[in-house]
């Protein structure tokens, strides 16, 4: 399946780069954040905090969940960067470029950790709610920060697809259902 989208890595990159436009770009370095560790993590911890405030066992399942997945895409998607060592698209263009058990960061494009810890969020929303609106919602989030890291140009197709796929198993996979 991998294999599949990195067909089309430069073919995507060259449309982004050829249509980008300043509303675009203010859209996609806004939803970035969306995807940082730092952002999510907090945001599950403070969702897990307010659970045990409010003496609320299931608020506190939800934070305890989201924080798991989230730690288990991150943490697996970092080895996995250093690991593989993909070449980020900026700095050469070149998809097949690969220096494995790299520590620069730009050799780790692959596979995305920003795609990877907002799909962790999608993920145990998808095992914790029956809610067709919280989980719409949530793929839009994920997609809008994969979408985001292909048009700022730090990551190529397969980076984000790949880095989906970790974060939504990882989400999902780490968190009991209702």
């Amino acid at each position: 399946m991998w294999y599949f989208p990195a067909l089309l890595d430069l073919k995507v990159r060259e449309f982004v780069l050829e249509n980008r436009n300043p509303y675009a770009y203010a859209y996609f370095k806004t939803v970035n954040y969306g995807g940082d560790g730092l952002i999510v993590g907090t945001a599950w911890a403070l969702v897990w905090g307010y659970g045990k405030i409010s003496n609320n066992s299931g608020i506190v399942g939800w934070g305890r969940d989201g924080f798991l997945g989230f730690l288990m895409a991150g943490t697996s998607t970092y080895i996995l960067k250093v690991l593989i060592g993909r070449e980020r698209p900026y700095v050469s263009g070149n998809p097949k470029i690969f220096k494995p058990l790299n520590l620069d960061d730009k050799y780790q494009s692959l596979p995305s950790g920003h795609t990877a810890v907002a799909f962790s969020v999608v993920g145990v929303v998808w095992r914790k709610s029956k809610s067709p609106y919280l989980r719409i919602s949530s793929l839009i989030y994920g997609l809008s920060v994969a979408g985001a890291r292909v048009y700022l140009d730090k990551h190529w197709l397969s980076d984000v697809i790949f880095g989906a796929g970790v974060g939504f198993l990882a989400g999902y996979y780490l968190s009991s259902g209702i």
